[in-house]
């Protein structure tokens, strides 16, 4: 069992640009696994997860920046219905 530090950001494409959202949370890891609810430690705006394409990127710990994005369509739609 350890602790990890993610940040968490919203994007509006798939590749570059800057981030419309992001929060970092640090987490006790238990069996390789954790669990979050994001907007915890920075709210997530209505208006920000209202667009046609949101993107979510990573980062874990002090490595690089995760690279390919995970796009959230269905979460977004359920989030703003």
């Amino acid at each position: 069992m350890g602790t990890i530090t993610v940040t968490f950001a919203f994007y509006s494409a798939a590749a570059g640009g800057t981030s419309l959202w992001s929060e970092t949370q640090v987490f006790t890891i238990a069996d390789g696994l954790f669990n979050t609810h994001l907007g915890n430690t920075n709210p997530i705006a209505p208006s920000t997860v209202a667009t046609d394409e949101l993107w979510l990127g990573l980062t874990v710990g002090s490595d690089t920046y995760m690279t390919r994005r995970q796009w959230m369509v269905s979460t977004v739609s359920a989030h703003v219905a």
